[in-house]
């Protein structure tokens, strides 16, 4: 019995090597990790270019450097290195929360959504701060949830959850929200700095909205200090189109 680990903050991410040391308790782990951050890389895989990969030590053990993104480590670990396939996947721990919008871009949620695509039961957590982060909470709590998907393997095929822990001691954390993905996005913005009077730089910075959602949607449910764990899957498909489509008869 063995758990993949990866993330999209880099092999020596904190986070990470905190989150292989609890897993390690309950099974046997294997990391293959982005060799440096690939944080916003959302779905991306490498095509232009090979992918190499290095032994690196992490904790005592070996584990697997990639110079990809988070989905290219689970697809080489899996279809590319040949290793028995792991009952499961876990990305993270990732400083700072990924909830609304984030899902779609962040690659901690990319990487358990390859996992989830292969048909192999996966978890993304993150940590809601990326200040000082302290992981060792999100880190046991990522192990007893990894325990009980072990023991009884309750995730319906194709679907993963994605977790998201309060940046606040234990003792506030009021508890474990079962949650829905928010619909908030960002307020973006552009810096822009004109560097010659032929390029131009921009820099993209912005704050996720708050939409005053009820507590089972992700975002409300950690800035009132629960635990979110939101089921997610990669059909993007909305069904209730469908018959209206139809209807429309294109192309007739």
């Amino acid at each position: 019995m063995a758990i993949l680990v990866t993330n999209d903050d880099g092999i020596y991410a904190e986070g990470l090597s905190a989150l292989n040391r609890e897993l390690r308790k309950i099974a046997e782990t294997i990391v293959f990790a982005p060799s440096t951050e690939k944080s916003g890389v959302a779905h991306g895989v490498t095509l232009s270019s090979p992918i190499a990969l290095e032994k690196v030590v992490l904790d005592g053990s070996i584990a697997y450097a990639v110079e990809g993104t988070p989905v290219d480590c689970v697809k080489i670990a899996v279809k590319g290195m040949g290793i028995p396939k792991p009952e499961l996947v876990v990305s993270g721990i990732n400083a700072g929360a990924n909830v609304g919008i984030d899902v779609i871009y962040s690659g901690t949620v990319s990487a358990a959504v390859e996992a989830a695509i292969m048909g192999i039961p996966a978890v993304a957590i993150s940590l809601n701060t990326r200040e000082s982060p302290d992981f060792s909470f999100a880190a046991r709590f990522a192990a007893e949830l990894a325990s009980s998907l072990l023991k009884d393997r309750f995730l319906p095929e194709h679907v993963l959850l994605n977790v998201n822990v309060p940046s606040v001691p234990e003792a506030q954390i009021k508890g474990v929200a079962i949650t829905k993905q928010s619909r908030s996005c960002y307020g973006e913005k552009f810096e822009r700095e004109d560097v010659s009077p032929d390029k131009i730089v921009f820099r993209l910075s912005g704050k996720l909205s708050d939409l005053t959602e009820p507590l089972d949607y992700d975002v409300a449910a950690l800035s009132h200090d629960y635990i979110s764990i939101t089921p997610i899957h990669f059909d993007l498909t909305h069904h209730p189109s469908i018959d209206s489509l139809l209807r429309r008869k294109f192309g007739r």
